[in-house]
């Protein structure tokens, strides 16, 4: 079986199944479609998707070739690609097709990915998506999650409240799949009502782990970290060697800066409608040296 096919099931479309673009797509809509069919599988999200993103890395090579797509568009078999031989998914050089992708769209990091997702969900495009999947997977939810990007079964009960349900009552997508939605519906609920339970029993573990390590001799427990009191933290010195950096620097330019100085004079006690004199900035200098020294 061709490695298209043991990915997307045999006799899969690579315009609607791998790709999900139209048959008469130009170069530009293949090369976007090929990006976003490539996230949902890409290496560093998804590390169980390999074998789909070498299929839809396969299946954008065949297509933006005029040969090769003219010969699948009239056969409908899927050729063979000129790597399929080498084996460019295990091969030992890591991962050569993501080496491909990262040569047409450059290096895609989790960062990039995790921004591009941001930008995606809640968005009219996520709404297209998930209105033309729901078509094409008969309003089955399970089935729709493997195929709209970047999604979760949490973006799933999102997409039933906030597009979905008003595109039904609306008439804009079949009615006849609305059942199949519910029942999936009911199903993802479940399973995250399990991850829920699941989360909480970790966090009563660790929970439980505290309270017995309380219940040993104090010879057995770990020792507690004790706080030294006496000299003052290195936070303390450093904001004390600031204030007197600052004291410095007003010395020196206190004639041309008369905003900062008023709020310096304010806070240790000055009028701050007066410019310091001489004898005000030594009573403040004085005051936040006896300061500095008490700490």
């Amino acid at each position: 079986m061709h490695p298209i096919e043991e990915a997307f099931g045999k006799g899969c479309s690579l315009y609607k199944d791998v790709l999900q673009c139209p048959k008469d797509a130009s170069a530009a809509q293949l090369r976007k479609a090929y990006y976003r069919a490539a996230l949902l599988y890409h290496p560093d999200k998804n590390p169980d998707g390999h074998k789909q993103f070498q299929a839809i890395s396969m299946a954008y090579q065949i297509l933006k070739d005029k040969d090769m797509r003219d010969a699948y568009d009239e056969s409908g078999e899927i050729p063979d690609t000129p790597d399929d031989d080498d084996d460019m998914g295990t091969s030992d050089k890591g991962n050569p097709w993501k080496e491909y992708f990262d040569r047409i769209f450059g290096k895609v990091t989790t960062s990039d990915i995790d921004a591009f997702s941001a930008k995606y969900k809640c968005s009219d495009e996520e709404k297209k998506d998930v209105l033309q999947q729901f078509v094409q997977r008969q309003g089955d939810l399970l089935q729709m999650l493997e195929f709209v990007m970047l999604s979760s079964e949490k973006d799933a009960v999102r997409w039933v409240e906030d597009y979905l349900r008003p595109a039904l009552e609306a008439n804009e997508i079949p009615t006849e799949y609305q059942l199949t939605m519910e029942k999936t519906l009911e199903k993802v609920q479940k399973k995250l009502s399990k991850q829920k339970d699941s989360e909480e029993q970790e966090d009563d573990d660790d929970d439980d782990a505290t309270e017995s390590e309380d219940d040993l001799p104090p010879v057995l427990r770990k020792p507690k970290r004790t706080v030294k009191k006496g000299k003052p933290t290195q936070t303390k010195k450093k904001k004390n060697d600031d204030m007197t950096d600052l004291i410095a620097q007003i010395q020196n330019k206190r004639r041309g800066g008369n905003s900062l100085l008023q709020s310096i004079a304010s806070r240790y006690g000055v009028d701050d409608q007066d410019p310091l004199n001489d004898e005000e900035f030594t009573k403040v200098q004085a005051r936040v040296e006896s300061k500095r020294k008490k700490k």
